[in-house]
């Protein structure tokens, strides 16, 4: 097969207020010579993801001397609506005195933070937690500060988006005190940028002394568009091809979304329909390999975005099935990719459950910033069957039997084939 490179339009990216940036990001989806398929055999799938986004050096911002708090604070929709948004620790400092001339701080960074996707109308609180304990040293304190500092481009300068401070001291010996600071990010337009989260400690020994500490933790935030509560159905959660293995972590078969079959339905107008009904029959004939080289070929042929988002869905929840593993990890990273780029937030949102899902099974430690971002997405709609999977992988990762019996109950009350693997993780776990 020869090699070709299918690229999705490019996706302007918005570098300010109103406007649109001439700069743009293509994301490259490689579907290549690696998709040699051996019919009727169980062949090795490989697959190359190559993902292009916007990404900057970091620049260290450091504070030399206070910064004063800003008179106001963006306004941010109350956080008693259950889907306000999300929490991101960034630090959690310890501060402590234990006489005059000792006062120490650790600000214990949260490094490494995996990208935010938000939602329109839902905030991303920054947070820092400390705990600062005076021993001793009455008139010791502390000024701890979060600075959110953004931009639109890499190449721009970092502007403070918003700050927070706590002067921290005392009128007794000892005493403890453990709470937090935060900074609300809220934006309406569908936009990205990057985020400079920088933490400082400024420590004032009774005697005169007085140290700092700073430190940063860079990502990126994506606004998505909204989503709507996402019902339970039951059928498009039922896997489709082969069945359920308890050595792999629950897959969402709502990806499926009609198959090989349903594409060819649905494109007929593509350049890529003829090869979708290849694909289709292939399913039909009990040739799966055949099928995956078929969808590989037919995202060669379209430029159809949606069409490509599709095929990285069902290629790896097919190769998944026949286990290659390795493969099917590749194709929902497309998936991710793709749909990170359509704004479709549910879909993302499935594409990272499976992602995180495969990786898990393989013991790969990406698997737990992906996540954190699935998790992220699940505070911010309504989405009852994606979080029962999780949480059942969860609990099967970490051997929560308590966990597991409690997400039992949906799989049971939906008559889910699940229900087989959740009751085979107990059986092993009661074993154990």
């Amino acid at each position: 097969m020869r090699n070709r490179l299918a690229l999705i339009p490019p996706l302007f990216l918005p570098h300010g207020e109103g406007k649109k940036s001439k700069k743009c990001i293509q994301v490259p989806l490689l579907w290549g010579e690696g998709f040699r398929v051996r019919a009727g055999k169980r062949a090795k799938v490989l697959m190359v993801l190559g993902l292009f986004l916007l990404a900057g050096c970091g620049v260290r911002v450091v504070v030399e001397e206070p910064i004063p708090p800003t008179p106001t604070l963006p306004e941010i929709p109350n956080s008693a609506y259950p889907d306000w948004g999300i929490t991101r620790i960034q630090a959690a400092p310890r501060l402590t005195f234990t006489d005059p001339d000792n006062a120490h701080a650790e600000l214990f960074m949260q490094p490494d933070q995996p990208d935010i996707y938000l939602l329109q109308y839902r905030t991303a609180q920054l947070s820092v937690d400390y705990d600062a304990i005076w021993y001793a040293a009455l008139r010791s304190s502390a000024q701890l500060r979060l600075n959110v500092y953004v931009r639109y481009a890499p190449d721009a300068a970092w502007e403070l988006y918003d700050q927070t401070e706590s002067n921290l001291i005392t009128q007794t010996v000892p005493f403890n005190t453990e709470e937090s600071t935060v900074v609300g990010l809220y934006r309406e337009d569908i936009t990205q940028f990057e985020v400079r989260a920088e933490v400082s400690a400024v420590m004032y020994s009774a005697d005169g002394q007085i140290s700092n500490q700073v430190s940063a933790n860079e990502f990126r935030v994506y606004i998505l568009d909204d989503v709507g509560d996402i019902t339970v159905d039951s059928a498009a959660l039922t896997p489709v091809f082969g069945d359920p293995d308890p050595a792999v972590l629950l897959l969402d078969w709502r990806a499926w979304d009609g198959g090989p079959c349903g594409l060819a339905d649905s494109m007929q107008d593509d350049p890529a329909h003829e090869t979708l009904v290849a694909a289709c029959d292939a399913a039909n004939n009990d040739d799966p390999w055949g099928a995956v080289s078929a969808l590989v070929e037919a995202a060669q042929q379209t430029e159809n975005q949606d069409l490509l988002a599709n095929l990285a869905s069902i290629v790896g929840l097919l190769t998944a099935a026949l286990g290659d593993l390795a493969s099917a990890a590749e194709a929902f990273e497309n998936g991710v990719a793709v749909n990170l780029a359509l704004n479709h937030p549910w879909e993302l949102t499935v594409s990272l459950h499976n992602l995180a899902s495969v990786w898990l099974t393989l013991e790969d430690e990406r698997a737990y910033a992906v996540l954190q971002q699935v998790d992220d997405l699940h505070d911010q709609f309504y989405d009852e069957a994606g979080n029962n999977l999780m949480q059942a992988n969860l609990s099967r990762v970490f051997s929560d039997q308590g966990q597991l019996e409690d997400v039992r109950g949906f799989f049971e009350e939906n008559d889910l084939p699940q229900l087989g693997i959740i009751e085979a993780w107990l059986e092993e776990l009661q074993n154990d």
